[in-house]
């Protein structure tokens, strides 16, 4: 719907787009993780598209539902594992304990297939968590806005592996697991992508690593990594 916005139908679309926002505020909270998850996900979406639209109007709506937007993330917070901050070694999960073995076995499959579905919604969860939260600080630095409230649950960590995230079943994730690097990030860190840049390559970065790369490094320096790598940003 929103990309055939125009000057005509454009006040129409952001309507349709708050009156979309405002029932997903109205309707009750889910019970499950899961339904959590995509609650935090779609007005992440509603928030972008109103916050960035350049309409006034818009913008005020995204603005008033950024509140509602940190509590929902909140409320995702007891239902994740962050990993143990590589930066720090005394870091522990601040949730339920989940193991990370060092190989995941492709026969029988069945330990496997369990531990890849939980990765796959715990990652989830810690991706939207972040982005959430650098999206409303984003915000909030762009309209001069105090954001100190916000940043502190930004440091936490993440995994950037393409192929891991990438991996269409829990056979090709197991052997992207033992193949593979995959890179424990955290923003705790003074040089956040210090070790992707030193002993990473291109095709390790998925969309979201390729993004806070940029944002870390800056569009040059990151181009200039990747041209050194034989690839393009």
């Amino acid at each position: 719907m929103y990309q055939f916005k125009n000057a005509s139908n454009g006040p129409v679309i952001l309507r349709s787009v708050e009156s979309f926002a405002q029932g997903l505020i109205d309707s009750p909270m889910p019970s499950t993780p899961l339904g959590i998850l995509a609650r935090v996900q779609a007005l992440i979406l509603y928030c972008i598209i109103r916050a960035f639209d350049g309409d006034i109007q818009a913008r005020a709506s995204a603005e008033r539902h950024f509140d509602q937007l940190e509590a929902y993330a909140m409320a995702l917070v007891p239902h994740i594992v962050f990993l143990p901050d590589p930066s720090n070694p005394d870091s522990t999960n601040e949730s339920s304990c989940v193991t990370t073995p060092d190989e995941l076995p492709l026969y029988p499959l069945a330990t496997t297939e369990v531990f890849w579905k939980d990765w796959i919604f715990q990652e989830s969860a810690r991706r939207t968590l972040l982005f959430a939260f650098t999206l409303m600080v984003i915000y909030d630095l762009m309209t001069s806005q105090k954001c100190c409230s916000r940043k502190n649950l930004i440091f936490k960590t993440w995994t950037m592996s393409a192929h891991l995230w990438k991996a269409p079943t829990a056979v090709e994730f197991a052997e992207a697991w033992r193949t593979k690097r995959h890179f424990i990030m955290s923003s705790t860190k003074l040089d956040l992508f210090s070790e992707v840049v030193r002993e990473g390559d291109p095709d390790d970065l998925d969309s979201l690593g390729k993004m806070f790369m940029t944002t870390h490094m800056g569009v040059t320096a990151a181009r200039r990594w990747f041209l050194s790598k034989g690839s393009i940003l």
